[in-house]
């Protein structure tokens, strides 16, 4: 957000509801969940708008047309907050739309970033270049490291001569720089990103047709191995998730409304513990 301000000169940012974008003060304004929020609203990001996420792209053409945007940031698929894959075309029109009104797109690949969607990155899904793209989390194996990525033009907004506007205090730091040019050695050697894709269909074809089969189930989404399950209530995705750990199975019940149970294994896992998992997570659900 602070490479887009600098680079355009301009103060708006446009993010989507629902979205998870972090919790430090400049990303929380851009986060929707509002108990995360509400504590710090008068801190925030005075400039931020929103739209509902995979909303009607004529919408977000107004808005760019009628305010100084700087950016849209958007989650190529949002994580967190139910694993919601974006509309077709939908993430190619945001990037039509900041080409013409001069605003840059911002791609939020923390969570769907370096292989988890069966892509390196899940915007290649929509053959989208944004002007900015953030990855971390698995970036370094488990070691602490995130990156800010961007088109050298954008970037060169930072090279004012100084000191540095932005700096942090382990930036750089060279154990995680070193791991993470490992992850990404690892994730090319052995077409990790292929490979999700591959056991995606897997997963994909195991639970096609659970809302047919249990009324608990409203829907079933995902892409490569970011899987989500939308259940009837908070209470069934948050029983599912207790019923899962006492079979030594780890899921997260999240999503905006809490009825969202995420399927979201290492992209080394086998096809044996695959199957098991799933096996285990298809007795949780009969078990309810």
């Amino acid at each position: 957000m602070k490479t887009a301000v600098l680079a355009t000169g301009r103060a708006g940012i446009l993010a989507f509801d629902p979205s998870y974008h972090g919790v430090t003060l400049g990303a929380l304004a851009a986060t929707s969940r509002t108990a995360f929020r509400e504590p710090f609203r008068r801190h925030l990001h005075h400039h931020l708008h929103r739209l509902p996420y995979g909303c009607d792209p004529g919408a977000i053409e107004r808005l760019a047309a009628t305010t100084d945007l700087a950016a849209i940031l958007a989650e190529p698929v949002v994580g967190r907050e139910g694993v919601i894959p974006p509309p077709d075309g939908w993430l190619a029109a945001l990037a039509d739309t900041c080409r013409h009104h001069g605003a840059l797109l911002v791609a939020d690949e923390i969570f769907t970033g370096l292989g988890r969607t069966g892509r390196l990155f899940a915007v290649d899904h929509d053959g989208v270049r944004p002007d900015i793209l953030c990855c971390g989390k698995a970036l370094g194996g488990g070691l602490p490291v995130a990156a800010t990525v961007g088109r050298r033009e954008v970037m060169a907004a930072w090279d004012r001569g100084g000191e540095a506007l932005h700096t942090a205090t382990h930036l750089a730091n060279p154990p995680a720089c070193a791991a993470a040019l490992a992850v990404l050695d690892l994730l090319a050697e052995n077409d990790l990103p292929g490979r999700a894709r591959r056991l995606g269909q897997t997963v994909g074809r195991r639970l096609h047709g659970w809302p047919e089969r249990s009324p608990r189930v409203r829907a079933v989404r995902g892409r490569g191995l970011l899987w989500g399950i939308e259940l009837d209530r908070p209470e069934t995705a948050k029983g599912l998730a207790e019923s899962l750990l006492q079979r030594g199975v780890l899921a997260l019940a999240g999503g905006a409304d809490g009825t969202v149970l995420q399927i979201v294994p290492p992209l080394t896992i086998t096809e044996a513990q695959l199957t098991a998992g799933l096996d285990l997570l298809d007795a949780a659900l009969a078990a309810l």
